[in-house]
């Protein structure tokens, strides 16, 4: 299982049964299939929240939270974050949010909303792209300069031991035995486009 927050994997073990709850549900969690290289850049941080705005009557907090998508939808751009906020107007909706300072995620109702005294549905300044991704916790962060610092370790080990011997070339071939023909294959290599560094907009 990869952990979005810690960036990592672990292995986890369950025993699938029906004998809790209404006994309706063996894993008692919703799984949504989602591809995780690039997960860690879809989620949204909350940069301002304006007074009396659905987001601050939410309990919403700037600088601290990130909205990492809901239940159903993982938000994939600041376009379709804003989309679903224009679809759902005055119906309620609920975020999962990532609090920096508690490291924890809570599920926030709030109804997009104009009938305020300020700008947006929302009344919230959100950034998306590769300069608000979430920060790693403390404990993980020291666990990571932990492990650079065993491969630091591993690396000088490396450097001490003697170096590989010479692997030795043939000669070229001379000039008159040369091929005068060569064909060469050449994949086309699809380019990504480039991501997203820093997006941001009042909702």
């Amino acid at each position: 299982m990869y952990n979005l927050i810690q960036q990592g994997v672990r292995t986890v073990r369950l025993n699938i049964n029906r004998n809790w709850g209404d006994g309706t549900s063996l894993l008692g969690a919703t799984l949504r299939l989602e591809a995780y290289n690039d997960s860690h850049n879809h989620v949204l941080a909350v940069k301002n929240v304006l007074l009396g705005g659905p987001a601050q009557v939410a309990g919403i907090q700037p600088d601290k939270d990130f909205i990492l998508g809901t239940r159903e939808i993982a938000f994939k751009s600041l376009e379709d974050f804003a989309k679903y906020v224009e679809v759902n107007e005055y119906k309620e909706i609920i975020l999962h949010i990532y609090n920096t300072k508690s490291e924890t995620v809570r599920e926030v109702p709030l109804i997009p909303s104009w009938d305020w005294d300020g700008q947006g549905l929302l009344g919230c300044d959100v950034s998306f792209g590769y300069f608000n991704r979430l920060p790693l916790r403390g404990k993980d962060l020291k666990n990571l300069e932990e492990r650079k610092g065993l491969l630091g370790v591993f690396d000088k080990l490396s450097t001490d031991a003697p170096p590989p011997k010479p692997v030795e070339q043939p000669e070229p071939p001379k000039e008159e035995e040369r091929t005068s023909e060569a064909v060469f294959e050449i994949e086309d290599v699809p380019i990504k486009p480039g991501e997203i560094i820093d997006e941001s907009t009042v909702l």
